[in-house]
């Protein structure tokens, strides 16, 4: 009998000593002052919106924070935020203008862009030279021999992508055309003019030349312009933006090939930042973010050959690689020996055919992988031209060093969907 009403006391004890946890806790919690945190950038462009995304769940897990934001989601205005009495602001200092007002705000201030060198406030930001590499090893890769660069004058980003892309085609040995502009946000020169300077740096390449652009809508430009002038794209001039912008990316004609920022971990790390500085910490040098990956489109889907044959075979494997043909089947749509096309391919790629047939599968896979969320992974092999799922999931592992499921992790449908 009293063996059981010791043990009976013992867990009404243990549980009121864990309400009495809790309860210390929330008083805790309510007694915590919110922080009253301002976001000064546009809200609605998609790498922006991964930003506040990665914001947001930082806010979540260490706050309590009260995100103030524009109204209709446009950019907050320094100016406006004078006398706010918030405690931090996350913004864009894109300008000079922009820096001089933030200096008169006494307030901390994170900033999020590298268009210029230095805005004297902590900023953490893209690596931008790791993105112009990216975009050098995804030429190569498609074997071009002839590169250009279309960026913006007096943008530091662009001229940190510029030099990425140039200094990783050097090692190989190749130059690189530059062709710059002054972004619209400082020009007062009309965008026809601009245009017309464009084309006419085009029509003064040799093809094929491979493009690589300061940002997307500078791309689509590109795109636009070759089309004006009869270049055709990709055969003559392939083209690579940045910031994966589905509306430009996918309604461009042909489709835009770009290279997605991690726009969540610089929202993440941005907001550990401010809150470091909130918290009295200190902040000793900027924080630059790997960039994500390069998402393979239609304006890059080519790999570049002086060989007609060689052309030929590509060709056909671009267009049927999604169904179960073989290397058997190219050499009898040839008309060449197995032993020929497996030395053209060493000597113009570096590859064998196998080996380019399973690249182009796996960036099929990759693509439905991140735009059919709902698809299971052997409706994916047969759209991508592997026999099985258990086939697709080798080979996908081979050649990325993940599994499928490891990488649909990375694309969760409410980042998808941004």
């Amino acid at each position: 009998m009293w063996e059981r009403t010791r043990v009976v006391l013992r867990y009404i004890c243990a549980f009121l000593r864990t309400e009495l946890e809790g309860l210390v806790k929330m008083r805790k919690s309510r007694r915590r002052k919110v922080k009253r945190v301002a976001l000064a950038y546009q809200l609605g462009a998609p790498h922006q919106e991964r930003i506040t995304h990665g914001i947001l769940r930082y806010a979540e897990e260490h706050g309590p924070w009260e995100i103030v934001s524009s109204p209709e989601g446009s950019a907050l205005s320094l100016e406006g935020l004078s006398g706010w009495g918030g405690d931090g602001i996350i913004a864009m200092l894109e300008t000079g203008s922009q820096v001089e007002l933030a200096g008169r705000l006494d307030i901390p201030i994170v900033n999020l862009t590298n268009s210029r060198k230095s805005s004297g406030f902590p900023t953490v930001a893209s690596d931008q030279r790791a993105i112009g590499e990216i975009a050098a090893e995804h030429f190569l890769e498609r074997n071009f021999r002839r590169f250009g660069f279309y960026g913006l004058k007096e943008v530091w980003y662009s001229h940190e992508r510029f030099t990425g892309f140039r200094n990783r085609l050097q090692e190989e040995g190749f130059p690189v055309s530059l062709h710059e502009t002054e972004s619209s946000l400082l020009s007062r020169e009309p965008w026809k003019q601009d245009r017309r300077k464009l084309e006419k740096w085009l029509g003064d390449l040799s093809c094929p030349t491979a493009i690589f652009t300061a940002h997307d809508y500078r791309a689509r430009m590109v795109l636009e312009s070759c089309r004006n002038l009869g270049i055709r794209v990709p055969d003559d001039i392939a083209v690579i933006g940045v910031d994966d912008d589905p509306i430009v990316c996918d309604f461009s004609r042909p489709s835009l090939t770009s290279i997605r920022q991690d726009g969540e971990t610089v929202g993440r790390r941005a907001a550990a930042l401010l809150d470091t500085m909130l918290n009295g910490g200190t902040v000793e040098e900027d924080i630059l973010v790997a960039p994500g990956e390069l998402i393979e489109r239609d304006s890059t889907k080519i790999t570049a050959t002086e060989s007609p044959a060689l052309r030929q075979c590509l060709g056909l494997m671009e267009a049927r690689h999604a169904e179960l043909i073989d290397i058997a089947w190219l050499v009898a749509q040839l008309g060449i020996s197995r032993r020929q096309l497996e030395k053209l391919f060493r000597e113009e790629l570096g590859k064998s055919p196998h080996v380019v047939l399973s690249e182009m599968r796996v960036e099929r896979a990759k693509s439905l992988i991140r735009s059919e969320t709902g698809m299971t992974f052997r409706e994916i092999a047969e759209k991508s031209g592997f026999s099985e799922a258990r086939r697709l999931s080798l080979v996908f592992q081979r050649l990325t060093g993940e599994s499928p499921r490891q990488y649909r992790q990375q694309f969760p449908p409410a980042v998808l969907d941004k």
